[in-house]
């Protein structure tokens, strides 16, 4: 197997077309906002960089920039290679724009034979690629001499497929089942189990996405946003918030809303646009690798994420071009690709998903490929990120105790020094202890570079980590018996998340219910797969060719505040979705009724999250109706009746409330549960206990 180019490989395009009007028309279903599929039979190697240009048949440049081999494909219809750009001047980017906005809102053309003219390799002294060259692969390393037929988009958009997207912490995965099976777009093994979930800002306007980004992160960390999805969604009004938040070492502060937002170098990026970026460049890829557009996808997200923070996913996917068919909860996701094809009988299972940033734990029926989500708990800031924290803080300890000062987070030595902590927690999963070499990462007293080394044992991690697995446990435990389950009533235990494949992670897992647990090889695709399993399933249903069975729950409460703070609940935790519910509340003439929205376990709304509020008034006395729906995939939506008029829809404000703005909010909300006179007895009771359907 040849490897990769290690120069920057100079290289000319020549196309057989006169106008660039006609390049657009007959060779244009080959470029994405991601990248452009060369058709050859000769690829170059995976990882090779190249330098490249298209040009017209009189020479005139039409696209000019910097790409990696992606991906290179010899024989068949498609033989040739994907080239995901790294770098594109100006006026190739509007080009690359102009061409995928005229295929987007334009019917794709037939298949044509392109007779594509010469490839030129040139000889000039190669440069190095801006601002990195991605990392490097393996492929084919036969010089380019031939073009084939180009390949063309000649589906139909309703019969397009629809993406089924695991939007990881650290990696992100997709898939798509087309040809009667269920294929998966991206990596899956160890070393690279998916695309980085990292956005940089590249040179000028430019943003880098994937490897791209994850290149420059050593360098340039200050450039670098990781771990974003701890953050989508989120409130920063409290200290814990900032100090979790801070464990992707990114500066975080608050947007005009009182949103995350992330600080890279002097810009400031909401966390649902750093979403965007790397959802539009997942669509990108796909759309390049499978040689037609990919609009519409299935999301997932963690279970135990809040309506907030799925809404703030669904305004990315937007943002991206994405038609979002449904949010899909990972744990959900994984149990429907285990039960795909294998005619299950009721089976019970409990998916313990530990990833990179966030815990989730559902006990799951699954009978055939139908399945049904019996409860579900997590922690939203509780991942692998943390289990890294606790060996880069043990690191720094041991720098300070040999008279070191350690670097700072936001710059190369801190990074350094984190990636090494990450390092050292992979390795001990096999070795009882692993040598820490860091040259010139400390400063000594006089200020200069000094070298630290130490040794780590398998032991001291555990002891650093125990109260992490410990946190995970207590939430498995509770789920169990939430679900009136007992760990012997269980047919499977499923671990996901990269975090989950620590050795004791799994063993304590084990000790605690009594039994084996199962890791299987191709883990970390299943969440992936089960999102392209259920978008396949939703575009059958919208055929009339059978219903697409599955229930999620609600992972945590849902209510609304009362006047002094208190948390109402309305809706409670595993209710089963799609769900409406019907709030009585008193209304009087001329006086404001502020109703405000949050969710969590907190009995004070202090500490639960704010969704938003809004305020009703009404013109005489009388019972209000607010009227509570949740969708299938948990967002929320609200209708309100006044007793002076009819059910209109209502949006929530989401903007944070200041100290002071919270006070108002709170004196004007409702005293406590009030129903009128015709609601005493037996029936008023259990209106109160259980509201209005």
């Amino acid at each position: 197997m040849s490897t990769p180019d290690t120069r920057t490989v100079p290289l000319r395009v020549r196309l057989p077309f006169a106008s660039e009007a006609e390049l657009v028309e007959r060779f244009g279903p080959n470029v994405t906002r991601a990248g452009v599929f060369i058709p050859t039979r000769a690829p170059k190697p995976e990882g090779t960089v190249l330098r490249f240009e298209l040009v017209l048949a009189d020479g005139t440049r039409v696209l000019r920039g910097e790409a990696v081999v992606a991906r290179a494909e010899v024989g068949g219809a498609r033989s040739g290679m994907t080239l995901r750009f790294v770098r594109l001047d100006e006026a190739s980017r509007a080009w690359v724009e102009r061409v995928v906005v005229a295929r987007e809102t334009e019917v794709a053309p037939a298949a044509v034979e392109i007779p594509v003219g010469d490839l030129e390799e040139r000889s000039e002294e190669p440069q190095p690629p801006h601002p990195a060259p991605l990392p490097e692969g393996e492929g084919s390393g036969s010089r380019i001499r031939g073009v084939e037929t180009a390949a063309r988009m000649t589906r139909r958009p309703e019969t397009e497929p629809v993406l089924g997207v695991d939007l990881g912490t650290s990696w992100a995965r997709l898939a798509v089942f087309r040809n009667g099976e269920v294929e998966l777009l991206t990596p899956a093994d160890e070393e690279h189990p998916g695309i980085p979930s990292m956005v940089a800002l590249g040179a000028g306007e430019s943003v880098l996405v994937g490897e791209a980004a994850a290149a420059l992160r050593s360098r340039f960390p200050e450039r670098v946003a990781s771990g974003v999805k701890r953050l989508l969604g989120r409130r920063v009004r409290s200290a814990r918030m900032l100090e979790h938040a801070l464990q992707s070492l990114t500066p975080v502060l608050a947007d005009s809303r009182g949103h995350a937002a992330l600080r890279l170098e002097a810009r400031e990026v909401e966390a649902v646009e750093l979403t965007a970026h790397v959802l539009r460049e997942l669509a990108s890829r796909a759309s390049l690798q499978l040689g037609e557009p990919v609009r519409r996808a299935v999301l997932c997200v963690p279970a135990y994420f809040t309506d907030a923070q799925r809404g703030a996913l669904l305004e990315a996917g937007r943002r991206a071009g994405l038609e979002v068919l449904r949010l899909l909860s990972e744990p959900t996701a994984a149990a429907l690709a285990y039960g795909h094809g294998r005619a299950l009988a009721r089976k019970r299972l409990l998916v313990y998903d530990l990833g990179a940033g966030t815990f989730d734990v559902s006990a799951i029926e699954v009978t055939g490929d139908d399945v049904d989500v019996v409860s579900t708990g997590g922690d939203n800031f509780l991942g692998g990120v943390d289990f890294d924290a606790r060996v880069d803080y043990e690191l720094r300890r041991r720098m300070a105790e040999a008279g070191l000062v350690p670097p700072e987070p936001l710059t190369p030595g801190g990074q350094r020094l984190r990636e090494a902590a990450e390092q050292a927690k992979r390795a001990l999963s096999t070795l009882d202890e692993v040598e820490v070499v860091l040259p010139g990462v400390g400063r000594d007293a006089t200020g200069a570079h000094a070298d630290f080394s130490t040794r780590l044992g398998r032991t001291r991690l555990e002891e650093l980590t125990e109260d992490l697995v410990e946190r995970t446990l207590e939430v498995t435990q509770e789920v169990l018996r939430a679900a009136a389950i007992s760990p012997e009533g269980l047919d499977e235990v499923l671990l996901l998340g990269g975090q989950s494949r620590s050795p004791h992670v799994r063993r304590r897992l084990e000790e605690a219910l009594g039994r084996p647990v199962r890791a299987d090889r191709d883990v970390e695709g299943m969440v992936a797969r089960g999102a392209a399993l259920f978008g396949h399933a939703l575009v059958r249903a919208s055929q009339g060719k059978g219903p697409a069975v599955l229930t999620e729950v609600l992972s945590t409460p849902l209510g609304i505040a009362e006047r002094g703070g208190t948390f109402r609940r309305v809706l409670e935790r595993n209710t089963r979705m799609p769900v409406e519910k019907t709030l009585v509340l008193e209304a009087r003439a001329g006086e404001p009724l502020a109703v405000a929205f949050f969710q969590g376990n907190a009995p004070l709304v202090d500490d639960d999250e704010f969704l938003g509020a809004f305020t009703l008034k009404s013109e005489r006395d009388g019972e209000a109706l607010v009227h509570v729906s949740l969708s299938a995939d948990g967002t929320l939506a609200l209708g309100v009746t006044p007793p002076d008029g009819k059910r209109t829809p209502v949006a929530l404000d989401v903007t944070e409330p200041d100290e002071e703005g919270r006070a108002r909010l709170l004196a004007a909300a409702p005293a406590g549960e009030t129903q009128p006179s015709q609601d005493r007895g037996l029936m008023g009771g259990l209106r109160r206990l259980f509201g209005r359907r």
